[in-house]
């Protein structure tokens, strides 16, 4: 597997690869349908800006993976640099792995995600900080 930065050129495979996650259930909180180009856009774009973006390509060169972070625009958290996501409590595997990576649980969402057999979990939001130099 190989990385490399992220262009405004890469959101049209972003949006598909996006969709196809949605489209897994419990692959995202998003639906299919609730993901679109703008969505795509204002993420890679604020990142290309202000932040990072990388994709994840297979041999082939196709990116099947993406992660991105930027600062949120507030001079307190200015020397920040985080990685944020959200796992379904349901989704232990996920958990486990992040975890590998340096990510830790910085808490926990009651009852915030509700499947679509109207059932609900917990969201388990986690972190991976970079340390002020």
């Amino acid at each position: 597997m190989n990385f490399r930065r992220t262009t405004m050129a890469d959101r049209d495979a972003l949006f598909e690869l996006y969709r196809d996650v949605a489209a897994v259930p419990g692959g995202l909180a998003r639906l299919a349908d609730e993901v679109d180009v703008g969505y795509v856009g204002h993420f890679l774009s604020r990142a290309i800006r202000d932040g990072l973006s990388l994709a994840a390509l297979d041999g082939r060169g196709r990116i099947v993976g993406e992660v991105h972070a930027f600062r949120p625009g507030i001079l307190c958290f200015a020397h920040v640099l985080r990685v944020e996501l959200i796992a379904r409590e349901s989704n232990s595997r996920a958990i486990r792995f992040y975890e590998t990576l340096g990510f830790v649980i910085e808490g926990r969402l009651q009852a915030r995600i509700r499947n679509l057999d109207g059932s609900l979990e917990a969201d388990i939001p986690m972190a991976w900080r970079r340390d002020p130099l």
